[in-house]
């Protein structure tokens, strides 16, 4: 009988055990899940998808393209839609009037879809940054 409830004692023993590392399994998971909500509100929605390397390699692009001359050889240059959605929102962000955010191009395969949030209460005549 004895043996019986040693065993029993053991059994209990190793399920709250059990329950000890589940619980503190989710209070680690549910600690990191938090860190990582805070961080990517501090991040903010506004620069999600964006990418600063990107949005200068599109710069750099369209300067050679501007840079073309009936001598120079033909070239094809590809912009990816990260690399335009990064330029829109890096290089050009400080150049759209107050109100002007979220401005995203998309390109199809014969024509283009623009779509940006105004806040016509913020919205002036001037650029973002002059009053």
């Amino acid at each position: 009988m004895k043996a019986e409830t040693s065993v029993l004692a053991w059994g209990r023993s190793d399920l709250f055990r059990k329950i000890a590392l589940a619980l503190v399994t989710l209070a680690v998971i549910g600690g990191l899940a938090f860190i990582f909500m805070v961080r990517s509100r501090e991040a903010g929605p506004e620069n999600e998808g964006f990418d600063q390397p990107a949005g200068q390699e599109a710069a750099r692009k369209l300067t050679e393209l501007t840079s073309f001359t009936p001598s120079s050889a033909p070239r094809i240059l590809e912009f990816s839609q990260k690399e335009v959605d990064s330029y829109l929102h890096f290089q050009l962000f400080p150049l759209y009037p107050k109100g002007l955010k979220q401005v995203r191009v998309r390109f199809l395969e014969d024509s283009l879809v623009a779509r940006a949030s105004v806040n016509f209460d913020d919205l002036q005549s001037g650029v973002r940054g002059s009053k």
